[in-house]
């Protein structure tokens, strides 16, 4: 066989061990291993896919993931997050809807200590979503304002999906958050004025809001890390001051300095922080490892190149290609989680889209914005995945319809498309931060 139908027989494959519900990390690295199989031999295979292994784990940017998942543990055991609710109620949330504000700009606010959105779902469940409960929120709005607030942890640094993306694109890492910070904050401002408007367009979802400002002080007194938090990694960024991982090191050192003067933190917590980190920074870690060695695999094979060619001279523009690319990954998103996403898509696209000379950067936004969306059109199943397993059969999981769901936050998806054309036609708005600081 020649390379190229090695590199499409490495593509089917992949798509049938997924099928079979073979997990991605697992699935990447089989396809990675046989495919080079195939082209060398099975004993040059295996060290070159030693070597690449070996090359990819000394990256300096992968120490950021374990780091600022730990950051985000540490944070789910204390109660910033409630805290943080308890403010926005304060500020925003009178009147119609008070709570949906309120619980969409904590969502925004908390991604600064909550890496990703799973982290901002399962920090909901005792403060936002309960008090959702309590005062009457229609199901599918609690499902949809949920799926919203959590997936501005996927725009806004610091972000797992941005540094997982910057990973197996080989962008800058810190231009991808730096890039998210400005559509980031617009978005957020938009969801939030937008709660009033879409509860008009459907009435009943929700009673009237009450928001007392006696809990304003002692709110803002246990909230201020999480602000604190993403300044602190903006201007390292920004000025030049640190790198991704150091970000990420001082961001844990802070929130652990946080819990512990708070005293929310005892060795014991500590303990199952550190752990509950390690397993999770270990399957992030195998998706990003799987992912980067089928995607040398991929390039190896030659048909990045073949494809780059055929496009170019079917006169196939760079824009279409992009447009073609993002669907695939709203679609993958639909069924895998949004990491997982990003190391079976990104590896087979973007070195196409390399290519037409695509600006890095900007496709990530661009693909977040699409995993936000993707993350949106499933929310129905975000409240019952968050929630801990059942104690007996008497004590079912949360299920919502599609449609309930749906019904309630359409006009937020709609919101999160205008801004993503936005983005794409008008890149400044992404990348006017790293302009400032790289000269894009």
């Amino acid at each position: 066989m020649t390379p190229i139908e090695i590199g499409i027989l490495g593509i089917v494959a992949l798509i049938i061990l997924l099928l079979i519900r073979v997990p991605v990390g697992i699935s990447l690295l089989i396809v990675a291993a046989l495919g080079n199989s195939l082209l060398t031999a099975p004993g040059p295979a295996l060290e070159l896919l030693g070597g690449d292994v070996v090359a990819i784990t000394q990256r300096n940017a992968l120490a950021a993931i374990p780091l600022f998942i730990l950051t985000g543990v540490i944070m789910s055991k204390t109660n910033v997050f409630a805290a943080l609710f308890e403010l926005m109620k304060t500020l925003f949330g009178r009147g119609k809807g008070g709570l949906a504000v309120a619980t969409i700009g904590a969502g925004a606010v908390s991604s600064a200590v909550y890496a990703s959105e799973r982290d901002v779902i399962s920090a909901m469940q005792t403060s936002a979503i309960s008090q959702m409960r309590e005062n009457n929120y229609n199901s599918g709005l609690i499902s949809g304002i949920t799926a919203v607030g959590s997936s501005l942890a996927l725009l806004i640094p610091p972000s797992l999906a941005l540094i997982v993306f910057g990973v197996m694109a080989e962008a800058s890492i810190p231009q991808l958050l730096l890039a998210g910070i400005l559509p980031g904050g617009i978005l957020t401002v938009l969801l939030m004025l937008a709660v009033p408007i879409a509860l008009k367009l459907k009435a009943g979802l929700v009673p009237d809001s009450k928001a007392s400002v006696a809990s304003a002080i002692s709110s803002l007194k246990a909230a201020w890390v999480a602000p604190v938090i993403f300044l602190k990694v903006f201007v390292l960024i920004y000025f030049g001051w640190g790198t991704p991982t150091e970000a990420a090191a001082t961001s844990a050192g802070l929130a652990l300095l946080y819990a512990l003067i708070t005293k929310q933190m005892s060795m014991k917590i500590l303990t199952d922080s550190l752990v509950e980190a390690m397993k999770a920074s270990a399957k992030v870690l195998l998706l990003v490892i799987g992912g980067s060695v089928f995607g040398l695999f991929f390039i190896r094979s030659l048909v990045p190149m073949a494809l780059i060619e055929f496009f170019s001279q079917a006169g196939i523009s760079l824009m279409v290609l992009k447009v073609l690319a993002l669907l695939i990954i709203l679609a993958c998103s639909l069924f895998f989680d949004k990491l997982a996403t990003l190391t079976v898509v990104v590896p087979i696209v973007f070195p196409i889209l390399q290519g037409f000379r695509a600006n890095g950067v900007l496709f990530g936004i661009l693909a977040i914005f699409a995993l936000m969306i993707g993350t949106m059109l499933k929310s129905h199943k975000l409240l019952s995945a968050a929630e801990p397993e059942p104690t007996s059969k008497k004590q079912p999981k949360t299920q919502i319809a599609a449609k309930d769901t749906l019904a309630a936050i359409w006009p937020f998806i709609i919101l999160v498309i205008l801004l993503f054309a936005v983005v794409a036609l008008f890149p400044i708005t992404a990348l006017f931060l790293p302009s400032m600081m790289f000269g894009l």
